[in-house]
């Protein structure tokens, strides 16, 4: 409860002050914002918590099976997901243009890498 008092602190007291930051800012901008200001949410957090507020920037959710491809596809070395939000988009880049080289949007791509590389590791 306190990350989260904290947080509200920080972004303008109450969850309007929230809104307007995200509404304000691009996608990238927003995450990092919300990266700052919200003790314990990183780069991957932040990213699905925008995407889930519908947020229309271009942001990747990257996940072990979404890296677990990455590595497979040549795109990306490791599978662990990147600790700091500069080399979260370093990694995220080599997707978005993954993407964009197949016409397919960002948010369909990893949702579909998400889906099919869990199905291919036995997730329940």
């Amino acid at each position: 409860m306190s990350y989260l008092r904290g947080t509200l602190s920080s972004v303008g007291a109450d969850l309007a002050g929230l809104v307007r930051m995200v509404e304000s800012l691009d996608a990238r901008d927003s995450r990092s914002q919300l990266v700052q200001s919200a003790r314990g949410l990183g780069p991957k957090q932040a990213s699905f918590f925008l995407r889930q507020i519908g947020h229309p920037g271009r942001l990747a959710i990257l996940d072990v099976h979404v890296l677990t491809y990455m590595r497979l596809a040549g795109l990306c070395d490791d599978v662990s997901t990147p600790r700091t939000l500069r080399r979260y988009e370093i990694v995220e880049d080599r997707l978005l243009a993954y993407s964009l080289g197949r016409g397919i949007p960002t948010h369909s791509l990893d949702q579909a890498i998400w889906l099919t590389m869990r199905a291919a590791a036995g997730v329940q």
